[in-house]
């Protein structure tokens, strides 16, 4: 479930240069976006099954933000 959330992570910062008009936002030190990160995925309640989530989201009429990774995100690339 953490490692779902690490990939969009990685993958906003990857198009943050966009956003900036191709100047990349300033880097930010690694313990404060660790901090910053935890903090966020302990606040998420992440589902493994898309059926659950499906009959959840029908529940609370609510939509489903659905993210499918592959390999392993260790934070090499």
């Amino acid at each position: 479930m953490r490692k779902n959330f690490i990939t969009t992570f990685l993958a906003v910062v990857a198009l943050a240069p966009l956003a900036f008009g191709g100047n990349p936002p300033p880097k930010l030190p690694s313990q404060f976006v660790e901090k910053r990160v935890t903090k966020l995925t302990e606040q998420i309640h992440w589902l493994s099954s898309l059926d659950e989530a499906k009959e959840l989201a029908r529940k609370q009429k609510k939509p489903i933000f659905w993210l499918h990774a592959l390999g392993d995100l260790d934070g090499t690339c």
